[in-house]
């Protein structure tokens, strides 16, 4: 895998969370640390993006458009988790969880 620039693109999501994103030939490789008692800011994109846990447990929460059944998969080390384009999702914890992901876009795309 290539890195197409040197360092991390670093932000921070008041205590919630952190998020440093590489860009890569793919697209973005993003590692996310979530701090206990919170959730990430739920969304939906136009591509499919994975995760992969690093450490710690949540629930990844995940709804097609206008639905109102979420499909709930329990995170733990290890779980890679695929999710489908235009799927809003997030992921919540209680105890604190890091996590990859990889999307083939920007991180500016996706706003």
């Amino acid at each position: 895998m290539t890195l197409l620039h040197f360092g991390p693109r670093h932000e921070v999501y008041e205590s919630r969370y952190q998020v440093d994103d590489w860009l890569i030939q793919l697209g973005t490789l993003t590692r996310t640390a979530l701090s206990p008692g919170h959730s990430t800011r739920g969304h939906a994109h136009a591509w499919p993006e994975l995760y992969f846990v690093e450490k710690g447990t949540g629930i990844l929460e995940m709804r097609d458009g206008d639905s109102v059944q979420t499909v709930v998969m329990q995170l733990a080390p290890g779980v890679v988790a695929e999710i489908a384009p235009n799927r809003y999702h997030r992921v919540l914890t209680g105890e604190g969880i890091t996590f990859w992901g990889v999307y083939p876009a920007r991180r500016e795309e996706a706003k």
